[in-house]
């Protein structure tokens, strides 16, 4: 009798953890466009909630301000300056998931980038209301912000986003060279 009954907390656990998604909570490295994404948690604070960034290079950057200057029919002036503010680097889209409100709000954040182990950029996140969704595991707050890189990455740049209420993510974002 023990054993039906471990067996059916054991497959309803099971079963509730695979409507989670591939483990939502593990940080993922990625590889695509030409880069690579290390994240590593900071292991006083694991799991949920939890940070996700895109890097979007300089050039991905470009083509998306052309096509947004191009959608707003931009005069030349418009589209000039438009263009002459896509940062060297590119962008990074930082993705953050509370289970709270206030938490949520990118107001809490510190951005720092290093490069060969100095520190070269840092930004403070500015007030933005998160928004939200509802689950089967409750309400998630959602809220993204962008950092500029003004200098190109050549080899690899360490993006720590810092939690001001606890926690510090680290993602390395590596250019991928070209075997040929």
């Amino acid at each position: 009798m023990i054993k039906k009954i471990f067996l059916f907390i054991f497959v309803s656990l099971l079963a509730g953890c695979a409507s989670m998604g591939p483990l939502s909570f593990l940080p993922q490295n990625k590889a695509s466009d030409g880069y690579t994404i290390k994240h590593k948690l900071n292991k006083k604070y694991p799991g949920y909630p939890h940070i996700t960034i895109e890097y979007r290079d300089y050039e991905k950057t470009y083509n998306e301000r052309v096509e947004m200057l191009d959608n707003m029919l931009a005069d030349d002036n418009t589209r000039a300056n438009g263009l002459e503010s896509v940062p060297k680097g590119g962008m990074v889209l930082i993705r953050i998931e509370k289970s709270i409100i206030e938490a949520a709000n990118t107001d809490n954040f510190i951005y720092v980038l290093y490069r060969d182990g100095n520190e070269f950029d840092r930004k403070e996140g500015q007030h933005n209301l998160p928004y939200y969704d509802v689950g089967d595991y409750g309400t998630t707050w959602h809220n993204t912000d962008v950092l500029s890189i003004q200098k190109p990455i050549i080899d690899s740049v360490t993006l720590y986003v810092i939690d001001k209420m606890g926690g510090r993510d680290e993602f390395t974002i590596s250019i991928q060279k070209n075997s040929n």
